[in-house]
């Protein structure tokens, strides 16, 4: 029940704080830092219920706002996990059928077309020369929508803060509203074995 509790009261004092898990396939990353759909609460939910609890103490005496973002790192590739959750929301609207993919489908799928010449145009970023239309090329759109998913940089600002450019960010106000966008985010992510 203490796991992750000096990291969320360090937050809630100014810094930026990470719990990460890493290891070999199987070996129980999921769960340790989710839990089960049971009773078995994993890091995140239980740090989420903490921070919950710490805030409800300093809201009567100001005001406070939670902004929630997931993200998922596969194969150097950065893919927005709480986009779908906006879409779903309908607080933002899209119709790429990519956002509802696991990362592990769309990233395969995008290697056996990166080398191919028609589709070279969709593995460019927007406002880049090539001046082919997704309306000139069937499929072609379909391709820079799964492209565009896995698209995200990792930046720094002026004042050393380092952040993923154009990541959503999720207004959250209750656990119920955590718990259901990582959900949702899990639904999509990368279940693929990585071959050893």
């Amino acid at each position: 029940n203490s796991a992750c509790r000096v990291q969320v009261d360090r937050i809630l004092d100014g810094y930026n704080c990470c719990c990460f898990a890493y290891g070999q396939t199987g070996s129980g990353k999921t769960y340790t830092m989710f839990g089960n759909d049971g009773d078995i609460r994993g890091i995140i939910p239980r740090s989420v219920e903490y921070l919950f609890q710490k805030l409800s103490k300093v809201s009567s005496k100001c005001e406070v706002a939670m902004v929630c973002s997931f993200l998922e790192i596969y194969n150097d590739q950065i893919r927005d996990l709480g986009k779908a959750y906006l879409v779903a929301m309908g607080v933002e609207s899209s119709t790429s059928k990519a956002l509802y993919d696991k990362t592990s489908n769309i990233f395969e799928d995008l290697a056996g077309k990166r080398g191919n010449p028609y589709f070279a145009a969709a593995f460019h970023r927007p406002g880049s020369t090539i001046a082919v239309s997704a309306d000139d090329r069937p499929g072609l759109k379909e391709v820079q929508d799964e492209y565009n998913t896995m698209n995200y940089e990792i930046r720094e600002d002026n004042e050393g803060n380092v952040f993923v450019k154009d990541l959503s960010l999720v207004s959250v106000s209750t656990i119920e509203d955590v718990m259901a966008l990582i959900n949702m985010g899990l639904s999509v992510r990368a279940t693929h074995e990585t071959k050893m």
